[in-house]
């Protein structure tokens, strides 16, 4: 019995693996189950160490923290703080084998202590900085030295910083082993000339051992002020394999008579994923990114605006291949336009949708307008994030002068009904300023007020009868949603967000029901 027993509870073989979705709060409380489990699963409370504040820096910086560090640092994994007296502690006595993820947003005095760290940390795996290129040019080049001879590297995030664009040309030069890039940086506004071809092929030779490399990149991420070609035009032609690629407006800005740059053209054919920003003078280098690539399949742009027509019939040219698009409005701008709605109507694999606005602009008649037309998207979406307007329309007896309200209109309940693999949804009732429907559910008359309960418990049991949907996120119906309906469909859904404007300033406040 005592055999068999002992080998039922046996389980410190398997502990490493049972630690590996437990919590910082899960470990703790097996800690102070009992001594034997206090052995096991205390060291796996070091495998993050994480510092933010400076009473948790106080604690951590005591003779007994920094033991228990020095004796189970193998088990750490990962290391983020703000606090750069962190990176002092750390000398050449431990040895971080095991650290895959460093996070550092501060670096102060210690930024040598910092490259020392790096140097001895020959498992990492993921770097995210902020701010560590405000350091001198000597300390810099260092890390850039260090980041080419760390093979296992694989994502590096860099933000924040003014410094000067051949710097930025020279991190990315560095970065020849990395899969994931996304550096956010400010080069200065007065810069000397560029230098010639010769020494641009001298500096890639110097820094990658080759005149023409060929880096490992497969997302790429630049969100640095420059002019269109420098330095991502010819980076992004040193990546074969680079298949999601994302660039701020300014990124795009271009001085040049040519439209697109020929260039490009054949870097960007083999783009899947594309997030742009556009604007009235980008939006023709956008669509040349679109009509560039060959195959595409994502599509975000958080700053659409309804005068971008060659942006939209650009993307129609890959309505058979693309599943994903996102379209943000930027302030007041936003709306569905018909190219946007065409667009819908022709791409069979779309899976997620999202056309997001502000919570108020004075196109509600426009934005519900398009939305009328049967089957305007595909059965096959999975993810859904639209807005949609309340609005009183006229009864059978307009001359009576009466309206109803349509609190939450009717197509938009029966397009739902037909979505039967969808798996997420995000509706938003949108706010129109000083006309359309009142925004104060007190102040609507009574026979209003029960006409927006009903229609919003429609589109609930509507909801509740789609087999795959696990989530889903409200925002601005709270004063039409009954509780019990709520309650009732909690038990479809993993996740329920609701949202509420604010009375006079239309502020978000959350309510959440997780399960």
């Amino acid at each position: 019995m005592t055999t068999a027993s002992a080998s039922v509870f046996e389980f410190h073989p398997l502990v490493e693996s049972i630690c590996l979705n437990f919590t910082p709060h899960d470990l703790t409380c097996c800690v102070v189950v009992s001594s034997a489990w206090n052995t096991s699963f205390s060291p796996f409370l070091w495998r993050r160490i994480r510092l933010y504040n400076e009473y948790n820096y106080a604690r951590f910086n005591s003779p007994l923290a920094l033991a228990a560090v020095a004796r189970l640092c193998s088990l750490v994994q990962i290391v983020e703080t703000n606090n750069p007296r962190l990176l002092d502690l750390f000398d050449d006595s431990y040895s971080f084998l095991n650290l895959s993820t460093l996070r550092v947003s501060q670096f102060g005095l210690s930024a040598g202590a910092f490259v020392q760290l790096v140097s001895r940390c020959t498992n990492l795996q993921t770097l995210e900085l902020l701010s560590y290129f405000d350091q001198q040019e000597p300390i810099v080049e260092q890390f850039l030295a260090i980041l080419q001879s760390r093979p296992r590297l694989r994502k590096l995030v860099v933000l924040g910083g003014l410094i000067p664009t051949a710097m930025v040309r020279r991190l990315l030069l560095s970065c020849g082993n990395l899969e994931k890039i996304d550096i956010g940086l400010y080069p200065h506004l007065t810069e000397l000339p560029l230098p010639t071809p010769k020494a641009l092929l001298d500096e890639v030779q110097e820094l990658t051992g080759s005149e023409s490399p060929s880096f490992k990149v497969t997302d790429l991420k630049i969100s640095c002020y420059m002019e269109l070609g420098e330095p991502y035009c010819s980076f992004l032609q040193m990546c074969p394999n680079v298949t999601r690629f994302a660039m701020p407006v300014m990124n795009i800005s271009s001085k040049k008579k040519e439209p697109y740059p020929s260039v490009l053209k054949s870097t960007m054919k083999k783009l899947r994923h594309l997030k742009l920003y556009t604007t009235a003078s980008s939006m023709e280098i956008t669509a040349g990114h679109i009509i560039a690539c060959t195959n595409l399949e994502s599509y975000i742009d958080p700053e659409y605006m309804p005068s971008s027509e060659p942006v939209t019939t650009a993307l129609s040219r890959h309505c058979n291949t693309l599943t994903v698009i996102e379209l943000r409005g930027f302030r007041l701008f936003w709306r569905p336009t018909g190219a946007v709605h065409t667009l819908l109507c022709t791409c069979p694999s779309l899976q997620r949708f999202s056309a997001k606005g502000t919570e108020t602009y004075e196109h509600m008649e426009e934005v519900n307008s398009y939305w009328m037309t049967s089957l305007w998207i595909s059965s096959n979406l999975k993810a859904l994030e639209i807005d949609f307007g309340s609005r009183l329309v006229e009864t059978e007896e307009p001359e009576r002068g009466e309206r109803e309200l349509e609190y939450v209109p009717e197509f938009l309940v029966l397009q739902l009904g037909r979505m039967a693999k969808l798996e997420e949804i995000s509706l938003r009732r949108v706010v129109a300023v000083g006309k359309g429907p009142v925004t104060d559910m007190r102040t609507m008359p009574t026979e209003h007020y029960e006409t927006s309960r009903k229609q919003v418990s429609l589109m609930l049991t509507t909801l509740s009868t789609l087999p795959e949907l696990r989530r889903v996120e409200f925002q601005g119906m709270q004063g039409a949603m009954d509780t019990e309906r709520v309650d009732n469909a909690k038990q479809h859904w993993k996740h329920i967000k609701i949202v509420r404007y604010h009375e006079k300033f239309n502020d978000d406040h959350d309510e959440f029901y997780d399960h």
